[in-house]
């Protein structure tokens, strides 16, 4: 209604109009000094996010920084990365238990059995007591060069960004060294299955590292032994996609080479079962020490390496030595790259990363054969059809985008480097965020314990609290 004439509006009204946006700026004065929640679990932002990841929800891609498409945010995200990898990121080396390990892993005869290539991305020579540093060369985070360097240098690990702890060799949360300031991740490294170390299945060993690089899929840093056998240092190739021999060069056959015949998988019982089957329609050429039947191949005075032997046969044998969910080694890899379709037993879970599905022959229950006779039946029948064994080899020719999603995602996972680099990456990552706490590891992944068979314990660590629902 107007206002009686001659009279003006009350000046009142107008302040009442601001009572709300007052209410607003004291209702955030009052919470900015009660925060509710104090502390998150760490997880990867969403750039950086390793296959299995997908599942780590505790951080969400907000709280990561986000994806903001405007110049200024990209801008400002780069300047940040740049600073976080300007120092270089040293990791620790306990020697303690995992340096023979460390040695054999990055030695140059590591991989002399797939040719004159050896790890050329180590700068110096190998590490003693007079170089105790490893620097892993061409290692970068999101493109930008990080000085990643691996010390078994005591004297630094007090300031260390990280310190590498080889589970196997280290049984008792007693012998995991406590952080040496608030900053320090403690890795916990493994590519051993849980089946022989099953201390990695114990949420209260596993609360003593802020950051997971095992198998698993689901760790912060998966490790793999793909780079230390089919990655060309020299060359930067994916040796996994290299020509398979043709058809009529490849032997009627199976290629068996296994010198570990009391591993809890089975696998040798299986394979002795198949060369002595009655009537098989298959050949199957055992080379290591289990069923030997045939003397390692040599050429001019030269003992052939493994993958020169399996490329020359059709088939090849890829089973593990125990049976673990995501357990994956280099044997499916070997026979992939040689070019010989692999006779596989192992992970549940080997398909998700597999090329194509038909890449691959799986033994056991729910696989392409459960009995040794089937399994003799089967690659009879594909060794006999010419077009249907050459299909399974098929995803060789193919560009990756045609691949497996599954597939895709382990490339661009390896494309970020070694594990070792990938580790190097991680604490970048860390410095990034800001945030150094204890990380949600594998045990503490409801979607994988789920996947894996495992049960999730419901476990709280010493210092955690837990994150937002």
């Amino acid at each position: 209604m107007p206002p009686p004439a001659g009279k003006t509006p009350a000046a009142w009204p107008a302040y009442i109009k601001l009572l709300p946006l007052l209410a607003v700026l004291l209702y955030l004065a009052v919470i900015s000094r009660f925060p509710t929640v104090t502390q998150v679990k760490w997880q990867a932002p969403a750039s950086v996010i390793t296959p299995g990841s997908e599942t780590h929800t505790a951080r969400t891609a907000a709280q990561a920084g986000g994806n903001s498409s405007s110049s200024n945010s990209s801008s400002s995200s780069n300047a940040a990365l740049l600073e976080a990898a300007k120092q270089p990121v040293v990791i620790g080396l306990q020697r303690s238990g995992q340096w023979p390990f460390w040695q054999a892993m990055h030695a140059p005869q590591r991989i002399s059995d797939i040719g004159v290539r050896a790890k050329t991305n180590m700068q110096g020579p190998a590490m003693d007591a007079a170089h105790p540093d490893w620097h892993e060369l061409n290692c970068t985070c999101q493109g930008v060069p990080i000085d990643c360097v691996f010390t078994m240098n005591a004297s630094r690990f007090a300031t260390a960004d990280g310190m590498y702890i080889h589970t196997p060799g280290t049984r008792e949360a007693s012998g995991i060294p406590p952080r040496q300031h608030p900053k320090q991740i403690r890795f916990a490294v493994s590519l051993e299955s849980a089946a022989y170390y099953n201390w990695i299945d114990d949420p209260h060993y596993m609360c003593n590292y802020e950051s997971e690089a095992t198998y698993r899929s689901c760790s912060q840093v998966q490790s793999t032994m793909h780079h230390e056998t089919q990655h060309d240092f020299v060359t930067g190739t994916n040796m996994v996609h290299a020509p398979e021999l043709p058809y009529e060069q490849k032997q009627d056959g199976v290629a068996y080479i296994n010198s570990n015949c009391g591993s809890p998988s089975g696998r040798a019982k299986i394979m002795a079962e198949w060369v002595t089957l009655p009537n098989a329609r298959v050949a199957v050429h055992a080379f290591g020490t289990c069923s030997n039947n045939k003397p390692w191949p040599e050429e001019q005075g030269r003992k052939l390496s493994k993958r020169e032997v399996f490329q020359r046969y059709k088939f090849c044998v890829a089973m593990e030595n125990s049976i673990s969910f995501d357990y994956i080694t280099e044997k499916i890899w070997d026979a992939l790259s040689s070019g010989c379709v692999p006779i596989y037993k192992g992970s549940s879970n080997i398909l998700d990363i597999m090329p194509e599905p038909q890449a691959v022959i799986i033994y056991g229950q729910g696989g392409n054969a459960s009995t040794v006779a089937e399994l003799d039946a089967l690659v009879a029948d594909i060794m006999a059809d010419r077009s249907r064994y050459e299909r399974m080899l098929a995803w060789k020719h193919k560009p990756l985008h045609q691949l497996s999603p599954g597939y895709q995602r382990y490339h661009a996972m390896l494309q970020g480097g070694t594990n070792e680099c990938r580790m190097c990456a991680h604490i970048v990552q860390r410095r990034l965020s800001g945030d150094f706490l204890r990380a949600a590891t594998c045990l503490w992944n409801q979607t994988w314990l789920k996947q894996a068979g495992q049960v999730f314990q419901n476990v709280t660590c010493p210092g955690d609290v837990s994150a937002p629902a």
